[in-house]
């Protein structure tokens, strides 16, 4: 999921008039990163299982995949990196409208198609700012590092199918209060 997610293009100079560039592929977009912006950045990811792995072994695994993550980073981890796993069930017939790859194991619906749930669970990483986010990327991005995460996440996930996307503005309502904004 990492290695071929942040890809540091050009080095990163602590200068407000440079921007780095790191790579999204497949899709070659690019996310221009700037040393004088000061906010935090939150990438949401879409990770699918590995087909024919389990739903406990999927977790299981995706949990110490973070772990991973986070000895191969160690100061440069995201400010927090939260998993959240799609509610499933096990059943014996497939039920209306469920994609093969979940056939006996649909999510627990409250709206919405099975197959608008197919992945298994989706991870939020914020960074402290940009800069945070591009030593992140840099440090996954080593020779050692990026072989280590790439033999990793082929015992457990489907990288064709994953999908990250960097979060925009974020408006929370609480009970005790209106809407909040993240500047």
């Amino acid at each position: 999921m990492f290695m071929f997610i942040f890809q540091v293009i050009s080095p990163l100079i602590n200068n407000p008039a440079r921007s780095v560039k790191l790579g999204f592929e497949p899709q070659e977009k690019l996310l221009c990163l700037r040393a004088d912006i000061k906010m935090t950045i939150t990438a949401l990811i879409h990770a699918y299982r590995k087909p024919g792995l389990s739903v406990d072994d999927f977790k299981k695994h995706y949990e110490a995949h973070v772990d991973l993550l986070k000895r191969l980073t160690a100061d440069d981890f995201p400010l927090s990196h939260k998993r959240t796993y799609v509610a499933r069930n096990s059943v014996e017939t497939a039920p209306d409208g469920a994609s093969s790859r979940n056939a006996t194991t649909p999510a627990v619906l409250l709206a919405g198609q099975q197959a608008d749930f197919d992945f298994d669970a989706y991870a939020e990483l914020t960074f402290a700012d940009q800069l945070s986010l591009a030593a992140f990327a840099a440090k996954t991005q080593t020779p050692e590092a990026a072989a280590q995460i790439a033999a990793d996440e082929e015992k457990f996930l489907d990288r064709s199918k994953t999908g990250i996307v960097m979060m925009g503005d974020v408006i929370e309502t609480t009970k005790g209060n209106k809407e909040a904004r993240d500047a």
